[in-house]
């Protein structure tokens, strides 16, 4: 990452002495605060310190659009959709319009035209929506099942189901061909395809007293154990790239929960982990790449932040509202 930020100062610099970049005249809207790649500053939410010579080594992605649950307590949610700068916030769902509880755990389709997610009567189900929040209909056999994930050729949804344990299944979006791919006593959890589909990851108890993260074939083959921390890791999300990882380490009202990066080129936590474990950000349920695969948008204290990088990590607030918020899902 470093020698690549070097790479970029160098072009940025020779190009800069044979054109004038456009001045950008759009006024940020939300609170931004940015760290360095060498240390965290000792800073609130309300404080931005952005480097001015560095060139930016990414930016965020124009147009896309962040779908999320929110409600006034946990079990009585609705989806919405926003702009990922947070502007035209619209409720996309109301739950208790169709007789449901809460509708949660929003996944993008693949090409973006469409949104599974979980919907609690009780018990919980799975459902298919449009963009729009129209044509909503249950996935037959789904009864129990949260934290849907649609696979990357569209065909596919990977979800866990709860019965006297979390187990995970795959069903094709018609409802037909359900399988239970990894099931013990230990629960398998909220599941996450690779951006090949060839693997799923997922969080199991299967080490012991906390959660760590695991990894499949698609077909439940060869799990293999990636972390091994002293507090919970949880809540994985697969990087567009394929070699990256983000989740939640600890958990519990106790404990101050981190936003980590597992690098599976280099098999261990990557840079990224201490730059994101900002002291004011204490991560709430649910953290989603970005579709450049670098940006991410997670939630804490009932607010959904996205990150980029621009000469340090940038942390810019888009959304607060509702007292709970959660499982951010960025197209």
């Amino acid at each position: 990452m470093k020698n690549k930020l070097i790479i970029l100062v160098l072009v940025f610099i020779l190009a800069s002495c044979v054109s004038t970049p456009s001045q950008d005249t759009n006024q940020p809207t939300t609170e931004e605060i940015t760290t360095t790649k060498d240390e965290i500053p000792a800073a609130t939410a309300d404080q931005t310190e952005e480097s001015e010579d560095a060139a930016p080594t990414s930016s965020p992605i124009q147009g896309g659009k962040i779908v999320f649950e929110s409600g006034d307590e946990g079990m009585l949610g609705d989806l919405y959709v926003m702009n990922e700068d947070g502007s035209e916030l619209t409720k996309l769902l109301d739950s208790g319009d169709y007789g449901y509880q809460h509708f949660g755990y929003p996944d993008w389709s693949p090409d973006g035209s469409q949104i599974v997610f979980s919907g609690l009567i009780p018990p919980w189900e799975i459902l298919i929506a449009n963009a729009d929040g129209s044509g909503l209909h249950k996935i037959e056999g789904t009864t129990n099942g949260m934290y849907p994930d649609w696979s990357p050729d569209g065909q596919k949804i990977a979800f866990s189901i709860w019965n006297e344990s979390s187990d995970i299944c795959t069903i094709n979006i018609d409802g037909t061909g359900l399988q239970k791919i990894a099931s013990s006593d230990a629960n398998e959890i909220d599941p996450s395809w690779s951006p090949d589909g060839s693997e799923i990851v997922f969080y199991s108890y299967q080490s012991g007293d906390d959660s760590e993260l695991y990894v499949m074939n698609a077909d439940g083959m060869n799990i293999v154990q990636l972390t091994d921390n002293d507090k919970d890791d949880w809540l994985p999300s697969w990087s567009p790239t394929g070699n990256e990882i983000v989740y939640l380490y600890g958990r519990g009202e106790e404990d101050y929960i981190e936003l980590r990066v597992y690098n599976l080129d280099e098999l261990h936590e990557s840079q990224y982990t201490t730059e994101l474990a900002y002291p004011d950000f204490s991560a709430s349920p649910g953290a989603s790449w970005a579709p450049n695969g670098e940006n991410i948008a997670f939630v804490s204290n009932g607010r959904i932040y996205t990150i980029h990088f621009s000469g340090g990590i940038i942390f810019e607030e888009v959304y607060s509202g509702k007292e709970f918020t959660g499982y951010p899902s960025w197209k």
